[in-house]
């Protein structure tokens, strides 16, 4: 589906990978003062590199006077409060320079730019050229003599694996104006932290500052782990409204994706701060993707940025649900979220109905009163009107009833306006798959999976899907594979080239692939050598049809154990009642009591003399 990817011998070194992957197609700006463009081969290695001056995307602030950050220490005193006013300063130069420089695509380039410093480090880090080390582990109580105000920078141990969070921690002189990328639940601050932060504060005259919101950042996926960054922000871009707004006053927590500048290192936690930090939704960024998309276009390189971020916002979303916040347990999956959607559409496609409905119903009349239509013609055509709405009215009803029955890839096919950046559910078989390596900084080292899949109503029309992961086991090899369900968002009408031309089929990006096979697919895919022999599916298929010749011929033993003691218990009743009736006739017992007085008594019968009855 993508442009082919042809792997160079950089491909091979991770620092030389991450500087082309940063350098390409970009103006690269070096010590302060100067502006150079630079190839491939003149950037410098990464054990070489002056972290603190060279910027490595256009949106690096370079900063004079970073002596004056306290590390470590929180809150700010006069002389920091001046400096992140030349801080914010330079972040609005560098957007105007970037809009200047790249007309037309400058979106791209800015959001594209804030994963590309801690991309160099990480290829840096894998290199040997940086030690990073973690939290130092305080035994006992702590020390009652040290100063409040003395940080602790007693060294940590060394990691074994790359963290953004413990490199700024370990080096946060050369990440100071870096831009960084992070994501997790936000916390705000009370309000009363919020009136003690802003006054600190209050004696700059640029509005933006006095308007920060402050807030801690925890873990997407555990609830219980310590923060990961202090964040100031001026607003919240949220998924279901189009532009900025300042943070509301009641909401305290608020999942995120935070893409902002690290001012310094507060406390033992890197300070963000951000412009507006964007909100992760069950619902995607829709105003987002109408607004950066090109329809009718195989994939941009200017649509990257936000193809890559929707697929992630789709993983964070699902990595939120299980991550045991408070918040997160009342919160809807995908899969509601999608079916809440479909529901609206219906509402909506049947108010459009009615509405053309009685506009028909207007047109017939008033052809019928200018004289163009007889009274037999009126009726006719006036009955026919009523029995479609009728007709439609009852697909609408039976669709609510079960949302399976509504043709959603037509509707999808043929309004794709309405759908573009909505979540859809799809249902079907797939008949092409291929996998290929993910090309963005975030999906470092991971694989993406284009499936094309085909339903009921798609006359032979393939919707491309787009996830990030795909079943366990799952046959990318076999011609056809039955019972796959999709639920993802509709990112735009993508070209993609069939055998005789290029075709139109809605791009829907996923994270997870839903396969449910029967028993007899499963042996049919693993006949065919599509799944190993000893696979888990294949052994539970195996075992499920033995349980059920198993269980036949253990029914049909017990069936006819059953009938044979039947027959037998039969037998032997009859038997014993002869007996019994037989004897009843030799001792002459009656076939029921009659209690009399002594003198009516009947006397034995002689055929019970000398029996004890």
């Amino acid at each position: 589906m993508f442009p082919e990817r042809h792997h160079s011998a950089a491909d091979q070194h991770p620092v030389v990978t991450a500087a082309v992957w940063i350098l390409i197609g970009f103006t690269s700006v070096g010590p302060v003062g100067t502006t150079t463009v630079r190839g491939d081969d003149e950037f410098p290695r990464s054990e070489v590199i002056d972290w603190t001056s060279w910027r490595t995307s256009p949106i690096d602030l370079v900063l004079n006077e970073t002596d004056v950050l306290r590390h470590r220490h929180p809150l700010f005193d006069d002389d920091e409060r001046t400096f992140l006013e030349s801080f914010l300063e330079q972040i609005d130069d560098r957007r105007r320079m970037v809009r200047q420089m790249h007309p037309g695509r400058s979106a791209a380039v800015w959001e594209d730019a804030f994963y590309r410093f801690s991309e160099l480090r990480r290829a840096a880090w894998e290199a040997g050229s940086l030690t990073i080390r973690g939290m130092a582990a305080v035994a006992g109580p702590p020390d009652p003599f040290r100063d409040r105000d003395d940080p602790d920078t007693s060294p940590g141990p060394v990691l074994n694996r790359y963290s953004l969070t413990a490199d700024i921690r370990s080096h946060p002189e050369h990440f100071v104006g870096r831009p960084v990328v992070f994501r997790g639940l936000l916390r705000r601050e009370s309000s009363d932290s919020d009136r003690s932060r802003t006054a600190v504060l209050q004696t700059s005259d640029r509005a933006a500052i006095r308007s920060l919101t402050f807030g801690e950042l925890f873990p997407l996926d555990d609830a219980d782990a310590p923060s990961l960054a202090m964040v100031c922000t001026s607003g919240v871009e949220f998924a279901d409204d189009d532009g900025i707004r300042s943070w509301p006053g009641r909401l305290m927590t608020l999942p995120v994706l935070v893409k902002g500048w690290v001012v310094k290192l507060w406390d033992h936690r890197p300070l963000i701060y951000c412009e507006a930090v964007r909100e992760i939704s069950v619902h995607p960024h829709r105003h987002l993707i109408r607004r950066h998309t090109v329809s009718e276009r195989r994939l941009l390189d200017e649509e990257s940025w936000i193809f890559y971020e929707t697929l992630q916002g789709l993983q964070d979303w699902d990595r939120f649900l299980q991550s045991g916040f408070p918040s997160a347990r009342r919160a809807p999956s995908h899969r509601r979220a999608a079916d809440a959607f479909l529901k609206q559409r219906l509402d909506t496609l049947r108010r459009d109905m009615a509405a053309k409905a009685v506009e028909e119903e207007a047109r017939l009349k008033q052809q019928f009163d200018s004289g163009h239509l007889t009274a037999l013609q009126f009726h006719q055509e006036q009955w026919r009107l009523n029995r479609l709405w009728q007709l439609r009215d009852r697909r609408y009803r039976d669709a609510v009833q079960d949302p399976g029955r509504f043709d959603t890839f037509v509707d999808l096919f043929m309004n794709p306006d309405a759908w573009q950046g909505r979540l859809v559910t799809l249902r079907g078989h797939v008949r092409h798959v291929m996998s290929y390596p993910a090309d963005h900084p975030s999906f470092s080292g991971r694989r993406l999976h284009e499936l094309w899949l085909f339903t009921a109503d798609s006359q032979n029309n393939p919707a491309v899907i787009v996830s990030t992961h795909v079943p366990e086991e799952f046959p990318t090899e076999a011609d056809i594979i039955d019972h796959v369900t999709v639920t993802g968002c509709v990112f735009k009408r993508y070209v993609y080239r069939s055998q005789d031309a290029s075709r139109i089929a809605p791009l829907i990006l996923t994270d997870h692939v839903t396969w449910t096979p029967d028993t007899n697919e499963i042996l049919e895919l693993a006949a065919e050598g599509h799944l190993p022999a000893g696979s888990v599916l294949v052994r539970q298929a195996q075992r499920g049809v033995s349980d059920r010749q198993s269980g036949l011929a253990l029914l049909l033993v017990s069936s006819g154990a059953v009938l044979a003691v039947v027959i037998l218990w039969g037998q032997s009743e009859r038997e014993r009642r002869q007996r019994r009736h037989l004897f009843r006739r030799m001792a002459g017992e009656p076939q029921f009591e009659s209690f009399v007085e002594d003198q009516y008594a009947a006397r034995p019968s002689d055929y019970t003399a000398g029996y004890d009855v």
